[in-house]
């Protein structure tokens, strides 16, 4: 045994959505294309690595940050539409 200790399924899942929350903050203050593959992680505070043992690569991470963001967005959209308060 190497010491290393096994994430539940649980835990893997938020962990990645800690990656994409935290990638997202990123992207919002810097930028899509000034933010770097390292910035979500060390804002995260895990190492690097982490990211890519959550998603295999860095277009299946930037798929996951987008869509999330898309749910977010439509999710604002959905509560203004039923508060009433979308330009008519």
């Amino acid at each position: 045994m190497t010491g290393q200790r096994r994430m539940t399924d649980g835990a893997k899942a938020r962990m990645r959505q800690r990656l994409v929350a935290v990638s997202l903050a990123q992207f919002a203050a810097r930028g899509l294309l000034e933010t770097r593959t390292h910035d979500g992680p060390k804002a995260a505070r895990v190492a690097h690595e982490t990211l890519f043992a959550h998603f295999p690569s860095q277009g299946e991470f930037n798929e996951a940050a987008l869509e999330e963001f898309s749910l977010r967005k439509t999710a604002r959209v959905c509560a203004r539409s039923s508060m009433g308060t979308l330009p008519g």
